[in-house]
């Protein structure tokens, strides 16, 4: 269905049309297009940040179809990127049909009506092609963007179709012998993709963004640069003289073969001409440099905590475990460096043709070192210069300054002692923390003794010296006293090992794994991190160390660190021994991994369906979105019913604060109130806990109770496994299987793990209730949350009480939404089982959407009993079938959108026209 997006869309053949994969259309949907399609369409684009009940994806492909724009969808669940595969799939046959029922050949080129905006166009042959990458796919497309291919650059064959991996697009293409290898395929379907469906590390971790960053600028941008310095050059020759035409053209020539810097060679061309034309160069060499944006289409889909995300991506953790591993691989690189040598000297002494041809295949030492001689090294981190600060980047920049590699680590042998020094330090750092309290004094004693005096001047010495928190600047100061190497050299320790690792080639060679290196990349990695962020962006990064969980798979830190305080308490509560000595370079500030997306690409959105207050989210990412706006949701009935439940049926107040969760009439309140809840809704059930440790201890008390027993009378029992993932997604399943099978079904997970984060995947029957026990706050004695809210509240000015409500609120909503697909079809309860849900603080926190409506008396508190009725009589007009005039009320049709346009544009007409009509009387005189 064609959309008309104004009033003066009365034909077909007007340019303000979106074409919709459905006949019919939601209010907010409609409202969603017509909102962000000027913002998008427009030349200089804009950011939007939006919270959307439901569509938001449906919407933005359909849009970024119509207008013919290059499309980056990033979401983190694999579940998610399957689902959006599928809606790609239905919207792409839709606009097919609607453009070969036009009588147009199904190319993808730029629209008439674009407000003289060179579009990237999507594809200029009758091809459409759409990638999904996830994290598996990571290592194809590295090695292909390592290698390269003769035929690459002569040969190009259009790709169509849509592939939910990168092996799957080698399996339907290169079988029919037309490409000359994979490395050539993924290079050219990388180049060619319409719409990309990826994690948001492809977009924000600086080590894998680069892979994507070439393909998509070289399209649009690209050619943008290449019109931009062709009409420079055409400036310059015309205001040379006749006498310098020759040197004109060579200019013209220059400027077309090289790739990496136009800009430099066409402005030294025309210094030796005459100093106007030189000017007029710079001009446009800043003009240019100001149109480096490419116009494809940024989104970030569930963005309600992308200021996490961007934190964790630029800290690092390692472990007295991790530092271990890596030493074990640093024996195994030092084994195989003696071991090539050996094989370098054999060959050289007998000169013997077949070990030469043998061995022929794999990179030598002495190769790697000549290139690193001869080379800048590839950093995988980029960074620019502008007004002479150093500005982290994720992307390349033709004016920046290579710095060759240091002469003390080209060569192997010697990054290998190098790197021996560095994992040897960061042993004495995490030894701190388990010797005695005599020994840790000593020991600090000992390591500020050299030259700084009392470096540890930031040390934190509360809690019996159980962590330490410092400055960058100090840690980074201690390293390099204590281990005599130079910061420099510290700065390319990542960008190194990967060039050797590469060299060893890890992923094809039987002797090595790439796994086995992980903790090796993480030293390197936290290590070149420290040392090119300490001088600009110091404030902006803490170093602590503290006793941790080890486990790698582990969810985020505020959910362990919160276990931490559930293992000092009693009452039942679990105690895990598998704490280790962790070092942790944690970022403060989330922009800037997402400012360089923010600058790079014209139109960036970020939605969700729980991002409330909007006005937060500029503040933490330090943007000024073009537009920020919370849609409504369109009610058919009462299919959303939020409801808080303060006290039990005993009337105590139900709570999970520290002081109350251990208490007995606490933990039966909580239990008969979900006996009672699953009692009377059909179905699934979702129950969330603030934390793991809760959760087992909550299990345990309910099953001495026999609570657990009560429960299985009505619903099958399911719990969210806390490392295994396979085991969590198995456990989905077969929950979604009782619900199917009419038996319902009950599933226990937690407010800030894995199955929070997937969306839409209890909708339905599989999400009947909500129920959140507890406030999802984080805990607030771990020292990463402490330096990120101090953080905030100096530099950002948000209050950190403002924060605390903040976060818990957006995770606690980001629950209930998840259970929510269509207003029509679909109906859910919220429940919020605490008490502070009360404070009006909290409250208003909620999405606008969830408490429209009569929704603002049902949120005030009630006990188990009075809600238990309310719930009862409420899910009787739920499940009624919707009648078919509310059907098209809220779904509208194109005849509908038409008449309601003229509809709005008679009223402005004619309130206008009363404007004019209506003068003021003027007042006369007695």
């Amino acid at each position: 269905m064609r959309i008309p997006l104004d009033s003066s869309s009365s034909s077909s053949t007007t340019t303000k049309e979106v074409i919709f994969p459905f006949d019919r259309i939601y209010a907010e949907q409609y409202d969603f297009l017509k909102r962000t399609y000027p913002v998008i369409n427009s030349k200089d684009g804009g950011h939007c940040l939006l919270e959307m009940p439901n569509g938001a994806s449906v919407c933005m492909i359909s849009l970024c179809l119509s207008l013919e724009r290059k499309l980056v969808y990033a979401m983190n669940p694999l579940p998610q990127m399957k689902r959006l595969k599928e809606e790609v799939e239905l919207c792409y046959q839709v606009y097919r049909k609607e453009k070969e029922a036009d009588g147009d050949d199904v190319k993808m080129e730029d629209a008439a009506n674009h407000d003289d905006t060179n579009h990237t166009a999507t594809a200029n042959n009758e091809t459409f092609l759409t990638l999904c990458l996830s994290s598996h796919d990571q290592d194809l497309l590295h090695e292909s963007h390592r290698s390269c291919c003769s035929s690459n650059t002569t040969t190009k064959r259009n790709i169509s179709g849509i592939y939910e991996n990168l092996q799957h697009l080698i399996d339907a293409n290169h079988q029919n012998n037309n490409w000359c290898c994979k490395h050539h395929l993924i290079q050219s379907a990388m180049e060619q993709a319409n719409i990309f469906i990826v994690q948001y590390t492809y977009l924000l971790d600086p080590k894998v963004s680069k892979m994507m960053s070439a393909n998509l600028f070289s399209s649009g941008a690209a050619k943008e640069e290449e019109d931009v310095n062709m009409d420079t050059t055409d400036a310059t020759a015309a205001a040379v003289v006749s006498s310098n035409t020759a040197a004109a053209s060579t200019t013209t020539t220059t400027t077309t073969t090289t790739t990496g810097n136009n800009n430099e060679t066409t402005t030294t061309t025309t210094t030796t001409t005459t100093t106007t034309t030189t000017t007029t160069t710079e001009d446009a060499a800043v003009s240019t440099n100001n149109n480096k944006q490419s116009d494809a289409v940024v989104v970030f889909d569930q963005a309600h905590n992308i200021d996490s995300i961007c934190m964790n991506i630029l800290s690092v953790t390692i472990h007295s475990t991790c530092l271990d591993q890596a030493t074990r691989s640093l024996g195994r690189l030092s084994s195989e460096i003696s071991r090539r040598k050996q094989m370098t000297n054999n060959t050289n002494g007998n000169n013997n043709n077949g070990s030469s041809s043998s061995s022929s295949s794999i990179p030598s030492l002495q190769d790697e070192y000549e290139s690193l001689v001869d080379t800048p090294i590839d950093h995988g981190v980029f960074f620019r210069k502008e007004n002479n600060k150093k500005e982290f980047s994720l992307y390349t920049n033709q004016s920046e300054d290579w710095e060759p590699v240091p002469g003390n680590i080209r060569r192997a042998e010697h990054f290998i002692g190098f790197l021996r020094k560095i994992i040897e330090y960061y042993k004495v750092q995490l030894r701190w923390l388990t010797t005695s309290p005599n020994a840790k004094v000593n020991n600090k004693n000992m390591i500020g003794s050299k030259k700084n005096g009392n470096t540890n001047a930031n040390t934190n010495e509360n809690s019996n010296e159980t962590h330490r928190k410092e400055s960058p600047l100090s840690f980074l100061h201690r390293l390099t006293n204590s281990t005599g190497l130079e910061a420099k050299a510290l700065r390319f320790t990542y960008a190194r090992l990967l060039s050797l690792l590469r060299t060893f080639q890890i992923t094809s060679y039987p002797l090595l794994d790439s796994k086995s290196f992980a903790s090796l990349l993480a030293v390197a990695d936290l290590t070149s991190l420290l040392a090119n962020h300490v001088t600009d962006h110091n404030s902006k990064f803490t170093i602590v160390t503290e006793l941790s969980h080890m486990d790698s798979s582990s969810p985020s830190y505020h959910d362990e660190q919160e276990n931490a305080d559930m293992n000092n308490q009693k009452g039942g509560m679990l105690v895990r021994k598998d704490k280790v000595p962790t070092l942790q370079f944690v970022c403060l500030d989330a922009s800037l991994a997402l400012s360089p997306i923010l600058e790079r690409f014209r139109t960036v959105v970020l939605t969700s369906t729980a991002m409330s207050p909007l006005e937060f989210y500029p503040k933490l990412l330090q943007f000024t979105p073009t537009l920020m706006h919370a849609f409504p949701l369109s009610f058919s009935q009462n299919c959303v019913y939020p409801t808080i439940i303060a006290r039990g049926s005993d009337q105590i107040a139900m709570s999970t604060k520290t002081s109350d969760r251990t208490s007995l009439s606490v933990v039966r309140n909580y239990g008969s109130l979900l006996v009672e809840l699953c009692s009377i809704i059909p179905d699934g059930v979702v129950v969330y806990f603030p934390s793991y440790s809760y959760m087992e201890s909550l299990l345990q008390e309910w099953d001495a109770m026999g609570i657990l027993r009560q429960l299985t009378k009505y619903k099958l029992v399911f719990l969210e496994e806390v490392y295994d993932l396979n085991q969590t997604t198995l456990t989905l399943d077969n929950y979604r299987l009782a619900c199917d099978t009419g038996r319902g079904g009950i599933f226990f997970a937690v407010a800030r793990g894995r199955v929070s984060e997937c969306s839409q995947m209890l909708d339905y029957h599989y999400g009947r209730a909500t129920i959140v026990f507890g406030l999802p706050i984080l805990y607030s004695q771990s020292q990463i949350v402490q330096a990120r809210v101090d953080y905030c509240q100096t530099y950002l000015e948000i209050p950190s009480a403002e924060y605390w409500n903040f976060d818990a609120m957006r995770q606690a909503s980001k629950c209930l939404a998840n259970t929510l697909r269509s207003p029509l079809t679909d109906y859910s309860i919220f429940v919020l089982a605490d008490i502070r849900y009360n404070h009006k603080e909290k409250r208003s926190k909620l999405p606008g959407w969830m408490v429209a409506g009569d929704s603002q008396q049902q949120l005030e508190p009630m006990s188990t009993d009075h809600a238990v009725q309310q719930i009862r009589s409420v899910l009787r007009h739920m499940g009624q079938p919707i009648l078919q005039p509310v059907v098209r009320s809220l779904l509208w049709t194109r005849e509908d959108i038409l008449l309601r346009n003229r509809k709005t544009t008679t009223d402005t007409t004619m309130s206008s026209a009363a404007v004019v009509v209506a003068e003021p009387v003027k007042s006369e005189g007695p």
